[in-house]
């Protein structure tokens, strides 16, 4: 797959890859992941889905979106930031 970057309003720069994961600006928590198991088959997931948590274990990525209420949406923590409170 081809990822498209943008920011503001400059010229897109454009990268070649087969998997992807969107992080807050904030906190750096995983939001969405991109998988391209073959050319043009992408299976994907977002903060959220049930599918999500073992989206981020297959790319060995440990980190784990906690929210506990809407409210917290504004700002997500990750499993390592819940466990020091």
């Amino acid at each position: 797959m081809i990822v498209e970057l943008h920011n503001k309003f400059g010229n897109p720069q454009q990268i070649e890859c087969t998997r992807l994961v969107v992080r807050d600006g904030k906190h750096g928590n995983p939001l969405v992941v991109v998988l391209e198991h073959s050319p043009g088959q992408l299976w994907t997931a977002q903060a959220g889905d049930e599918k999500f948590s073992r989206a981020l274990h297959l790319m060995g990525i440990p980190d784990t979106l906690v929210v506990e209420s809407l409210d917290d949406l504004s700002t997500p923590k990750t499993f390592s930031e819940q466990l020091l409170r």
